[in-house]
């Protein structure tokens, strides 16, 4: 019923890429090294940079503040619940229909206009300083069962006993080791066996799970001449727990739009599927990626931004689609609102109408939840041109009617359910947070992760979500608290040449000083270059003398090294945030329920309590890997 979504390829969340200051070049290449240690998924380095900026944006934001919510986290302060917003107008007009497709064209759309994305009231302080009513146990599973590092959380219904599944490299195995990502699944969240090793188990699709049966969405191989593009969109389903499958096509030729004047490469784009009571509902955004450069050579692609009525090349320059030899019909599905097809019973689907995008903006990803009277669709959209970015929310009871909601995030990252049809989201990015709708999202109480730091933690720290549940025990958040290493600890340097070169902030920073005389040299900052230079081939950075001759170079690998000394001085802390209805809640501290320093694995939600995986370094199998332990928490009196 817990949905998990995927990006199949780079730009399928976001706009055409645009040139970059330097300093967002320095971070891509850092995260790119990061991403062959550490599988990130496939979300595109650019949605990375955007979300890490937003978050950077948050630190400075809230920095000011910190204290004084930190003064009154042991205070129960009252929460405001949200009223009516404002109504506003927006397009009513339906989508253009492909007539040769399964396009039901008897479905319905509600027209009623859609509620004012202003951002939600954030209420703050909600946290208390006592514990969580939750009792815990802890069970350490055979090394060869154990689940350490997971590739996606465990994804199921709440509401009834397994299977579950996961993805993980094999049991016990951190993400510092060659990753081959393999399906598991386990009947009670602790002992996990693999599933089959089939297409319809890659970890490059999306799957969802519902009352015994097993689904996978993603893009279908092809062969021929553009054996490298997917062939289309495929739904995968099983009845015995991934042992087999069985395909349904999808009516989305990927290869024909592929094949298109002007078309580079065309990928499955965002993915997303759940299933429950009501059925099965998937979203699909494919991405295209347009031949530029080739069709121009005297322009630089990388700098361009795609609009609908043409290419703008630079600030001044728009070339029209038919220019620059762009078939019309490869533009109108860049520009098309997401594929949307549902199911009764997971076996034969057909497509519905895309709720109404606002004049102006462009669907850029849809995500599909699954609840107990039928599914939510968040859809991220952007101004196309600009890095402006909104978030629409709607509830459908059928899969084919949609009603328009309030979205509470700038992008929501999951919805969920309690017991008494209470709405809880995520965020994903904005302001860190959970909330929750009494009136199926028409308003929503927020509370921002932020208002759950201590005065203890640190005037730096800050607290993320790593992961949220919702369950018949109520909601369960495992959140990292985190120091700035600069603020907490300063710079980190190393010295050659007789220069030290230095990184002084979270933002990626350079300095450059003289080793004797602390004399500044130069610098890299967000602002301007001063005595410095970007190689854009390798990503080093020269220092440079006033007569323009190259004094020292920063590598890459030293940028690498010095990220990583500053990341390791202060590692985090987990938490558990817990509440019963989303508006009391509590934090207990991980490593005191584990007894040791542990590291997040993976946290479940079960008809009975929470299963709350983590691993601890300190402690090794006879294999060599760390051992895993589940802790199991059920709410005590």
């Amino acid at each position: 019923m817990n949905d998990f979504s995927i990006t199949d390829s780079p730009g399928a969340a976001d706009p055409a890429p645009t040139s970059e200051p330097a300093l967002d070049q320095q971070l891509r290449r850092h995260l790119d090294v990061q991403a062959s240690m550490v599988p990130v998924g496939d979300t595109p380095v650019e949605t990375v940079i955007r979300r890490g900026v937003e978050r950077r944006n948050r630190r400075r934001a809230t920095g000011g503040v910190l204290g004084v919510a930190a003064m009154a986290v042991t205070a129960i302060v009252g929460v405001q619940v949200l009223s009516q917003p404002t109504p506003r107008r927006i397009t009513t007009a339906a989508p253009a229909i492909d007539t040769s497709s399964t396009l039901d064209t008897n479905a319905t759309l509600d027209t009623t206009p859609r509620v004012d994305e202003t951002t939600p009231e954030i209420s703050q302080g909600v946290s208390t300083a006592k514990a969580s009513n939750l009792v815990w146990n802890h069970v350490v599973p055979n090394s060869a069962e154990a689940l350490g590092f997971t590739y996606s959380f465990p994804f199921a219904s709440a509401a009834t006993p397994g299977p579950y599944y996961s993805f993980s490299t094999q049991p016990g195995v951190q993400s510092d080791v060659a990753y081959i990502p393999t399906m598991y699944r386990s009947q009670d969240g602790i002992a996990w066996q693999v599933v089959s090793d089939t297409p319809a188990a890659s970890s490059s699709r999306t799957f969802d799970s519902y009352d015994g049966h097993l689904y996978s969405f993603g893009t279908s191989a092809a062969s021929g001449a553009l054996a490298d593009q997917p062939a289309g969109l495929d739904i995968e389903s099983s009845d015995d727990q991934g042992l087999t499958w069985t395909n349904t096509t999808l009516p989305v030729d990927l290869q024909a739009l592929a094949a298109l004047p002007g078309v580079q490469r065309v990928s499955g784009g965002y993915l997303s599927i759940a299933s429950g009571s009501g059925g099965v509902l998937v979203a699909a955004k494919p991405n295209l990626e347009f031949d530029l450069h080739l069709l121009r050579p005297d322009q630089e692609s990388s700098g361009a931004t795609y609009m609908p009525d043409g290419v703008q090349i630079t600030s001044d320059a728009l070339y029209a689609w038919s220019e620059l030899g762009v078939d019309q019909q490869a533009v109108d599905a860049y520009f098309a609102p997401p594929h949307l097809f549902f199911s009764p019973d997971g076996s034969s689907f057909t497509e519905t109408l895309f709720p109404p995008i606002p004049s102006g903006l462009r669907a850029v990803s849809a995500t599909v939840f699954a609840l107990s009277d039928g599914f939510a669709l968040s859809t991220e959209e952007n101004v196309p041109g600009q890095d402006v970015f909104v978030s629409e929310l709607s509830i459908s009871t059928d899969g084919t009617t949609w009603h328009p909601a309030t979205s509470p995030f700038e992008y929501v990252r999951k919805i969920s359910e309690l017991d008494d049809g209470t709405l809880v989201a995520f965020a994903s990015s904005g302001p860190d947070g959970i909330a929750t709708s009494t009136d199926r999202g028409i308003t929503w109480t927020t509370t921002e992760t932020q208002s759950f730091l201590a005065t203890g933690d640190g005037a730096s720290a800050s607290i993320y979500s790593e992961d949220g549940v919702v369950g018949p025990s109520g909601i369960t958040v495992v959140a990292s608290i985190n120091l700035d290493p600069f603020i907490a600890g300063g710079p980190v340097s190393l010295t050659q040449d007789g220069i030290t070169m230095s990184l002084i902030s979270n933002d990626g920073e350079f300095l450059f000083t003289d080793a004797a005389t602390d004399a500044e040299l130069g610098r890299m900052d967000n602002a301007s270059n001063v005595n410095t230079r970007v190689n854009d081939q390798t990503g080093s950075i020269d220092l440079l003398a006033i007569d323009g001759t190259v004094r020292t170079t920063l590598t890459s690998d030293q940028q690498n090294q010095l990220w990583n000394e500053s990341s390791i001085r202060f590692p985090a802390r987990l938490v558990l945030l817990h509440s019963a209805d989303g508006v009391q809640w509590t934090r207990d501290d991980i490593d005191e329920i584990a007894g040791f320093t542990a590291v997040f694995s993976s946290l479940l939600a079960t008809p009975s309590g929470v299963l709350l995986t983590v691993t601890d370094p300190a402690t090794r199998n006879a294999d060599g890997s760390p051992r895993t332990v589940v802790l199991v928490g059920t709410p005590g009196s």
